[in-house]
């Protein structure tokens, strides 16, 4: 048995009277593509808000690391200033 699009259903449930036997065929099966269309699309957008997450995480971890990184450089260039302020201010 080939499997029918939900367009050739739509066609189909369109096409005998409402209530038949045929019709309610038509119109479960379009709702079970509908729900199986569903059920991808939420998958999938699962995966890629798991995906986004992970990476923001390692992202915020690199800018943390960064942050740290600058501060430390930054206060090194500070004690470096303030040494060869007094060096020099010592020497006169």
């Amino acid at each position: 048995m080939t499997e029918k699009s939900q367009g050739d259903l739509i066609k189909e449930r369109n096409n005998v009277k409402v209530g038949s036997e045929e019709y309610q065929r038509a119109k479960d099966r379009i709702e079970d593509i509908r729900d199986d269309t569903n059920n991808i699309q939420v998958a999938n957008l699962t995966n890629f808000i798991k995906a986004y997450k992970e990476e923001t995480d390692r992202t915020i971890g690199e800018n943390r690391k960064l942050t740290v990184v600058a501060i430390t450089i930054a206060s090194i260039a500070l004690i470096i200033q303030i040494a060869e302020f007094f060096k020099n201010y010592c020497a006169e």
